[in-house]
């Protein structure tokens, strides 16, 4: 199995033959997220209701595209501080045969430092993941590849949800598929 990882925080994902998105209509729909759900501090400490109401529209929305989406709980110490974070995660299985598949990864955080409301790093990025998941579910054709999406927890903090990401959760995601293409 061909496995490709593209790790992007920014990506339009835009194939005329399939899709009828139009600009126009995507640029609102990228404002509206922007406006109503990433553009206030979203810091565990410094506004931990708003990280959290985030979290709950980022996965309430997942789901509503109907992915496969779990939660991925991590915590651990660094410089003799804990921290406890969670990473979201949406799986749409492409639509080709196991061994042939190659996994697409698209991720943003959606935490932010404590003194910003974070439409930049990473408001913007969480609006596109969040309209590349509709996109791909409801205007273009099937994928032919297994595409991740992840909204990283505590990215600002020292990037620990990616790291959680890339060496609790994917290893072991990557490790069935392959089992699946040796059945």
């Amino acid at each position: 199995m061909k496995i490709l990882l593209n790790v992007v925080v920014w990506i339009v994902l835009v194939d005329q033959s399939c899709c009828n998105a139009d600009l126009e209509d995507t640029a609102q729909r990228l404002r509206t997220l922007l406006e109503d759900h990433f553009s206030d501090i979203r810091h565990s400490e410094a506004n931990p209701e708003n990280k959290e109401n985030a979290f709950n529209f980022i996965k309430a929305t997942l789901e509503e595209y109907e992915y496969d989406v779990q939660t991925m709980a991590f915590s651990g110490t660094r410089n003799e501080n804990s921290y406890e974070g969670t990473n979201i995660i949406a799986v749409l299985q492409g639509n080709t045969n196991p061994a042939e598949d190659e996994v697409v990864l698209l991720g943003a955080h959606y935490d932010t430092v404590a003194t910003t409301p974070g439409v930049d790093d990473n408001g913007s990025g969480m609006a596109v993941l969040l309209d590349s998941a509709r996109m791909l579910q409801y205007e273009m054709c099937k994928p032919i590849n297994t595409i991740v999406l992840v909204a990283f927890d505590l990215e600002e903090a020292g990037l620990f949800g990616s790291h959680h990401f890339a060496n609790d959760w994917l290893p072991g995601f990557l490790q069935t598929k392959t089992a699946l293409t040796e059945l």
